[in-house]
């Protein structure tokens, strides 16, 4: 079965593609693996090294929004559920480990949400690391 890639983000400082397969897919579950690519110098249909993986597991059922913070650390948002979407730090122990990792949820965020969309559709942090976008169908989260 294809499942579509949720959500693709760029981590300039070392020019890596992170490409996370964390929806639902319709009901079918999350995936909860993320690749990381090295961004290739010129586009077209080619073959492209895998740098890194890692596979995780979470209370949350479904996310579209994966961020990458200046230092490199990474982050999950969940889909609204009850007006609250979750906020998740993935260790960096993660990568590249035979093991699904188990994401800590006594070190989450909740996120007070009021959309009658199946939002957060995407995200972004900040240059400098003091400020979270977070896109939605209708509306523009900013958190500081």
């Amino acid at each position: 079965m294809n499942h579509f890639l949720s959500s693709a983000a760029l981590e300039p400082s070392r020019f890596c593609l992170y490409i996370a397969d964390i929806g639902d897919h319709g009901g079918d579950g999350a995936a909860n693996h993320i690749y990381v690519i090295r961004e290739p110098a010129t586009l077209g249909n080619k073959d492209v090294d895998l740098v890194g993986q890692l596979k995780f597991t979470w209370t949350e059922q479904d996310a579209e929004t994966l961020m990458i913070s200046p230092d490199a650390r990474l982050f999950i948002v969940s889909k609204v559920n009850g007006g609250h979407a979750k906020l998740a730090q993935i260790p960096s122990s993660a990568w590249n480990s035979n093991n699904v990792v188990r994401l800590d949820m006594s070190h989450t965020a909740t996120l007070r949400i009021s959309t009658s969309s199946n939002d957060p559709q995407g995200g972004d942090i900040s240059p400098d690391g003091m400020s979270m976008l977070l896109v939605g169908e209708h509306d523009i989260y900013f958190y500081r």
